[in-house]
């Protein structure tokens, strides 16, 4: 890469990440290039020379949120061939929880924040680049989610059931993401803390198959 193409690839970084913690901030509505650019240490017109405007910033933005959090899972071995619907549901509530908290385990917390804020804000109010996201990461799982509890269900992959069973497992991985501010006064005196990833993975998918059994055993 001559030197040149990496100076302008830097300057594209920075312009990312600066937008992380403005959008982060202010959401998309309330942001300015300006803000970005000014955060970035680049010129005004850098965000159209890089992105071709506020709007397509903001859709990159919003597809490193969730390809950061996609990254988290991939060091979760793979299931072995012909794995059980029980294993398959553990395998993807574990590989569910390090994508959404993995990356609190990392150093630059002010830029976890803002990814975290980033997308309360963008399930608050979506903007048109999330249709895009979510057929490209969040779609698979749902459709893997459904296809295991079909499975442990016996009923069809669209039937209510599953859907519903689907929306409670799935709720338990999201707790804390929506309901930390909670969660702090929950627990006063002493500051509050995610619990192991691995543990709260656990929890979650021996809760999750003993309501699923329940559910087999007697049907809503």
């Amino acid at each position: 890469m001559s030197q040149d193409a990496a100076s302008r690839e830097q300057t594209k970084q920075a312009l990312l990440r600066a937008a992380v913690r403005v959008f982060g901030a202010k959401g998309f509505q309330s942001a300015t290039v300006r803000e970005i650019c000014q955060a970035a240490g680049a010129n005004v017109a850098a965000v159209n020379y890089h992105f071709g405007g506020k709007e397509a910033l903001y859709a990159a933005v919003l597809e490193l949120v969730f390809a950061c959090s996609k990254d988290c899972g991939r060091d979760l071995p793979g299931l072995a061939a012909g794995a059980s619907a029980e294993e398959r549901l553990r395998h993807l509530i574990h590989r569910s929880v390090r994508e959404i908290y993995g990356n609190l385990a990392s150093e630059d917390e002010e830029h976890c924040q803002a990814l975290s804020s980033l997308f309360l804000l963008e399930m608050a109010h979506p903007s048109p680049a999330l249709d895009g996201v979510v057929e490209r990461h969040v779609r698979p799982d749902t459709d893997e989610l459904f296809t295991i509890l079909s499975e442990l269900l016996g009923r069809a992959p669209d039937d209510d059931l599953v859907k519903d069973a689907g929306a409670c497992v799935m709720g338990q991985v999201l707790f804390y993401t929506v309901a930390w501010p909670i969660v702090e006064r929950m627990r006063p005196g002493r500051p509050p803390e995610m619990p192991p990833l691995d543990r709260l993975a656990e929890t979650i998918t021996r809760f999750s198959l003993a309501g699923i059994a329940g559910l087999k055993k007697n049907p809503l």
